[in-house]
């Protein structure tokens, strides 16, 4: 399922707005969300922000958050592997 959200929001709009949909998924009998990717662009203003990594200046556009049953990924075959430089652009 995709849920697209058009507008612009403050952040306490986009809790809002986003609570809203959760609350819509549960009433239709929603018990458990398995993955969800949010796409943003932050503004402050009129300027687009960017992010750097605080320790090494590193610019990055993925924030990832690790869920409470989250597991590490165990290769199965040498073929298989996780890719650490997530390209989000492509």
């Amino acid at each position: 399922m995709r849920i697209k959200m058009s507008g612009s929001y403050r952040s306490h709009e986009f809790v809002d707005a986003v609570d809203c949909i959760i609350q819509t998924l549960v009433a239709n009998g929603v018990d458990e969300i398995r993955s969800a990717d949010i796409y943003i662009r932050p503004y402050r203003g009129n300027q687009l922000l960017h992010f750097e990594d605080q320790a090494t200046g590193t610019p990055f556009k993925l924030l990832r958050f690790q869920g409470s049953r989250s597991r590490p990924f165990k290769p199965r075959s040498p073929r298989v592997n996780p890719v650490v430089d997530d390209d989000t652009e492509n």
